[in-house]
Formats: C-alpha cells, structure tokens, sequence
C-alpha cells in the first residue's frame, strides 16, 4: 500500500503536530482578504460611459464623440464580378483619387443587414389569392418561398464612410470636401434613423435587427 505523504501531513497540521507552512497561511489569508475588499469610491460604470458617442447635434445630425464629431455617409455598392476591366479599373481610381485628395481621417467599414423581401411576398400572396388557376397558383407559391428563403439565407452587404473631425464647424468642412472628392463614386448622407440603427449594430453585432 502506498503511504500519502500529502494527506498525512494534513492530518498532523489539523491535530497541532507540526506547524502549518508559512506559505499556506499567507495564501489562505490573501484570498480571504481579496473577497472580502471592496474598493471605496468605485463608480459603477454604465452602457453610456463606455460608448465612444455622447449625442447627436445639429440640424444634420452629426455625432459627438467623447473627443471629437463624426459624421456617416453611405457608399453605394458595386457589383464587380459583373462588371468589366475599364469599368472596374475606373472604379478603383475613383477610390484611389479619393484618398489621395481627403487628408482628414476617415474609416470605410462593412455591415451585413438582413435581406427584406417583404414587399415581394406580399406581393405574391395577393397573386396567390386572386387567382383560381391551380398551375398558376403552384407558380406563385414556388415564387413566394423562394423570396421567404432569400429573406431567412441572405444578407444585404452595406459599406459606410465615417469622417471625423475636432469641433463641429470643421466636421462641416471635412464632410463637403470629401463631397467634392469622391468623385464618380455614389456616396451620400444618411437619415437619422438610418445613423442609429447603424450604431446599434456596432453595438450589437450579434443582433439581426438592423432596419
């Protein structure tokens, strides 16, 4: 039988035998101290404190950061698989003069959204109730589910600029100049609820919600 050297040295140290390592009792009583502690004056932090963004000002509805103002602008995608080489080319230095010409920070991010082909179903469910014709009908209902399955499989690929800039005057500035600048490229403004659904899923980028 193999003697636990381990368990009867436990046992000598509770019956008062042999005295308990230094090391031991220094552990036992720092993690009992580190429960215990609760620092004076911790602020509870909330939500708010740790976003970047304090609120939105100005009649066009810019962002104010803890340092600083941002502004969003939407960039229209391009299919680039199906266009051709001067196309694409033209494009590209499009972009590339864009960059060269806007010396202020500015950041290009994409966003998933999900695809809403609600107003095709609809439409196809009216057809489906109007008609009598069974082939028709069988037509009709192949095309609905169809357009139900994009809606639950597929996603809309959004890009978005953000520009920024230290007080809101020169944001003003910044967002005309990159106006100016862009060139061929389709970029515009956004709504302001477009902005805060856009912040929503920086903030909840697990979230399918994003109208």
């Amino acid at each position: 039988m193999k003697f636990d050297t381990r368990k009867k040295e436990k046992e000598l140290i509770k019956k008062k035998f042999i005295p308990e390592k230094e090391g031991t009792k220094r552990k036992k009583h720092f993690s009992k101290v580190k429960k215990n502690v609760k620092v004076k004056g911790q602020k509870n932090l909330t939500t708010l404190d740790i976003l970047p963004y304090k609120t939105i000002v100005g009649e066009d509805n810019v962002l104010q950061l803890n340092d600083g103002f941002m502004d969003i602008l939407e960039l229209k995608g391009y299919n680039m698989a199906g266009m051709d080489n001067d196309d694409l080319l033209h494009v590209i230095y499009q972009y590339e003069s864009l960059v060269k010409m806007y010396v202020y920070p500015f950041k290009l991010v994409t966003l998933y959204s999900p695809l809403d082909t609600s107003l095709q179903q609809k439409y196809y469910l009216d057809l489906i109730n109007q008609t009598t014709n069974l082939k028709h009908k069988k037509l009709l209902m192949e095309s609905y589910y169809e357009m139900k399955w994009f809606q639950d499989n597929n996603y809309n690929k959004e890009f978005y600029f953000m520009i920024y800039a230290d007080t809101l005057e020169e944001l003003r500035e910044c967002r005309n100049d990159f106006m100016q600048y862009k060139g061929a490229l389709s970029v515009s403004r956004i709504t302001l609820e477009k902005k805060r659904a856009i912040l929503f899923k920086f903030n909840n980028p697990t979230s399918k919600i994003f109208n």
